[in-house]
């Protein structure tokens, strides 16, 4: 059987023009950056401890696994709170207008945009040996800069939509809740698809009752909150099945499934069918659809 791929043009969102400095630094309890000022935007990320750091006319205590953003020629500073703290920071040059709904706020990292962390200082060291990427002496590592790029620009990504309710000319998502706490719990949920959050997380988190946030976003949604966590989880699962990069197991791991047996028996509880009677329906529809030029 013959088949016509169709051409599509890609649209880039973000776009990162350029990698001004990149650097990891322990800290000491009693550090204290005076006020600085770029050009261009900066990012700082708190690897372990807590500091305390300015964006726009805000202050933040930021603690492990939180990150913010400077826009370009605003002044700011950091001091480390009281203990050491490790942070990594990182100025580029974007000029993509999303930027702008990242910044002067402070953001929470699940676990799969922290390893995005991890892979831009692990690609950084393979191709730059001072603070100052421009005066690197290094050995350049086949691909290693434009995959710290690429790594940058992910992450990017992934925050741009964890905000897509601020982004309305970028949102391609069905659930269009009217009551603002709804909103704010099902966001919450998104960012944090691969974790294992609870209900009771939740209701810390918001300050509400149990009563009153199960109620309210059942009546909201027609889906209790894990069960709409679950659903959430599941249509991830099967994007991902349908790009075929991770196995079963692969999947079940990276949304914090206790076990494949378990993410198995939840996926056909969902589906009607099982993870792997999904693929082969996948691989059946590839194999009987002709698809014709536009």
């Amino acid at each position: 059987m013959k088949r016509i791929l169709v051409t599509q043009s890609l649209r880039n969102i973000i776009n990162v023009n350029k990698i001004a400095t990149v650097g990891f630094w322990e800290l000491s309890q009693d550090y204290k950056l005076e006020k600085e000022c770029f050009n261009t935007w900066k990012l700082t990320y708190v690897d372990m401890g807590e500091i305390t750091a300015t964006a726009g006319k805000k202050e933040f205590l930021l603690k492990s696994g939180d990150i913010i953003f400077n826009k370009p020629n605003d002044t700011h500073d950091l001091r480390a709170n009281n203990s050491a703290a490790n942070v990594f920071i990182m100025t580029f040059v974007c000029h993509s207008p999303i930027m702008n709904y990242l910044c002067d706020k402070s953001i929470h990292l699940n676990v799969h945009q922290r390893k995005l962390i991890s892979w831009i200082l692990e690609e950084s060291e393979g191709v730059f040996d001072t603070l100052n990427v421009e005066s690197s002496n290094k050995k350049n590592v086949l691909g290693g800069k434009q995959m710290v790029r690429i790594h940058l620009e992910h992450l990017l990504i992934l925050l741009a939509r964890g905000k897509q309710h601020d982004l309305s000319f970028l949102s391609n998502n069905n659930d269009n809740f009217n009551n603002e706490l709804v909103k704010q719990i099902a966001q919450f949920l998104e960012e944090n698809i691969c974790s294992n959050i609870t209900l009771e997380e939740i209701c810390k988190k918001f300050n509400y009752g149990n009563t009153y946030v199960c109620t309210l976003f059942k009546k909201e949604t027609g889906y209790s909150i894990m069960n709409y966590y679950t659903k959430k989880k599941i249509d991830l699962s099967k994007k991902l099945l349908r790009e075929g990069l991770m196995n079963i197991t692969q999947i079940s791991d990276y949304l914090n499934f206790c076990n494949p047996h378990y993410f198995s028996y939840v996926f056909k509880k969902f589906v009607h069918m099982s993870p792997r009677e999904y693929q082969h329906s996948l691989q059946s529809d590839v194999a009987s659809i002709k698809v014709k030029r536009s």
